[in-house]
C-alpha cells in the first residue's frame, strides 16, 4: 500500500481534495457516501477474504481498513520521509494488541 500511495500521489491528493469539498457540497457528499459502503466491503474482501454476502462483518472490518488506509495516505502525502513502514505498523499493532 505504501508503494501504491507513493506511486499514485496525484490520485491520493485528489481524493483528499474531494473529501474536503464534500463538506461544502451536499451532492458530492451524497455521492461519496453511496460509494463508501462498497469501498469498505471491498477492502474487507481484498485484505481478509471476507465473502461479499457478509455485509455486517465486511462493513466493520472494511471500516477499520479504510481508517488505516486514509491515515496512512495522509502521512505519506504530508511527510513521506517519516511515514511509517509496513514493519513499523506491524510492530505497533503487535504492541497494542499484546
Amino acid at each position: 500500500m505504501l508503494e501504491s500511495i507513493a506511486e499514485h500521489r496525484g490520485l491520493w491528493s485528489a481524493t483528499f481534495d474531494i473529501l474536503t469539498q464534500s463538506g461544502q457540497d451536499e451532492a458530492t457528499r451524497e455521492q461519496l457516501a453511496a460509494s463508501l459502503d462498497e469501498a469498505r466491503r471491498g477492502l474487507a474482501r481484498l485484505f481478509e477474504g471476507i465473502a461479499e454476502s457478509d455485509t455486517s462483518g465486511g462493513r466493520a472490518i472494511g471500516s477499520l481498513y479504510q481508517a488505516l488506509l486514509t491515515g496512512l495516505a495522509a502521512q505519506v502525502l504530508i511527510d513521506p520521509d517519516h511515514a511509517p513502514s509496513g514493519k513499523d505498523l506491524a510492530a505497533a499493532l503487535h504492541r497494542i494488541t499484546s
